[in-house]
């Protein structure tokens, strides 16, 4: 019971830091688009008249929720047969939940109300949020990788230095997630089809290049030549903004903070504010959308059937 508690406790001080660091990073962000150096509308009239650009954005944000569809359905289809169409709904529905809280917790919850096998489903929903991070953690790896070998010595045993700790990382939940319980919960996830697993990694990791590539072109918008040394720092940039806990609908901040540390020294703080902005509006923004119209629409329609 004192365990219990303890652990309560630590979620909820978490919570408060997850809240406490995404309004700082905000403010932050808030602060330096004030800047005289920032040109936001200057940039956005050259992306708008871009119609390659808007196309291209569109097409891999579909893609984008097409392939977290389809990896739904390949991970929950050992649970249960569910269609393409159910599944992007309860991908919409978990996208708009997990976006508003914290930690994401609220992703769970939601693939639990909307499939059938409620506890199956918390499980399947715990191996592709585990999915998702080995995935971002593997990639930021082989750009360490990569800049160590292209760095001088000094500063390849500092990118060395993280890839083992990212490595590590990986070991010690890789254990804990294979950490043997009676738990019925712990069990579904141990004893999960490792077909069905390397599936939905080579969706996660499609899904990645994906995403990659909508901020790659997003930075890139005003270049009249593509950076292609921005393609390096992407990974380290996903790779910092999953390790920070916040708020996701607030984490805009966040985002916006680190993308000016990662690419400041390759790109101006114009392009990287509208690439951030942009990026922030597409995966997070209009999918959250789409997804309490979703839950709305499901509300009404059953308080038509009670009335009925």
């Amino acid at each position: 019971m004192y365990l219990t508690h303890k652990k309560i406790v630590a979620k909820e001080i978490l919570n408060y830091v997850a809240l406490a660091i995404a309004i700082f990073g905000l403010f932050y962000f808030a602060f330096k688009l004030k800047s005289d150096n920032i040109k936001l509308l200057e940039v956005f009239e050259i992306a708008v008249n871009d119609k390659s650009l808007l196309l291209y954005e569109v097409v891999l944000l579909i893609i984008n929720f097409a392939l977290e569809s389809f990896r739904w359905k390949t991970l929950y289809g050992t649970v249960e047969n569910i269609s393409f169409s159910e599944s992007l709904e309860t991908v919409l529905l978990a996208t708009a939940f997990g976006n508003a809280t914290p930690g994401g917790i609220g992703e769970h919850i939601a693939r639990m109300q909307v499939n059938k096998e409620v506890r199956k489903s918390f499980a399947v929903s715990v191996v592709a949020s585990f999915l998702q991070t080995t995935t971002i953690f593997f990639f930021a790896f082989l750009a360490l990788l990569f800049i160590g070998f292209s760095s001088d010595i000094a500063n390849r045993l500092l990118y060395y230095g993280i890839g083992c700790l990212i490595i590590i990382s990986i070991v010690i939940v890789v254990k804990i997630f294979y950490k043997p319980k009676k738990d019925s919960i712990v069990e579904t996830i141990i004893n999960f089809e490792k077909r069905r697993f390397l599936e939905a990694f080579g969706i996660n990791a499609a899904r990645y290049l994906v995403f990659s590539l909508q901020l790659f072109l997003l930075l890139n918008c005003t270049n009249e030549k593509l950076e292609f040394d921005i393609i390096v720092q992407i990974p380290i940039y996903y790779f910092i903004i999953t390790v920070i806990p916040a708020m996701r609908i607030l984490d805009v901040g966040i985002k916006g903070s680190v993308a000016f540390y990662v690419f400041g020294s390759l790109l101006n703080e114009s392009q990287i504010s509208f690439a951030i902005i942009s990026i922030w509006l597409l995966n997070t923004i209009i999918p959250s959308l789409a997804g309490l119209a979703i839950f709305f629409k499901s509300l009404l329609s059953k308080k038509k059937r009670t009335r009925n």
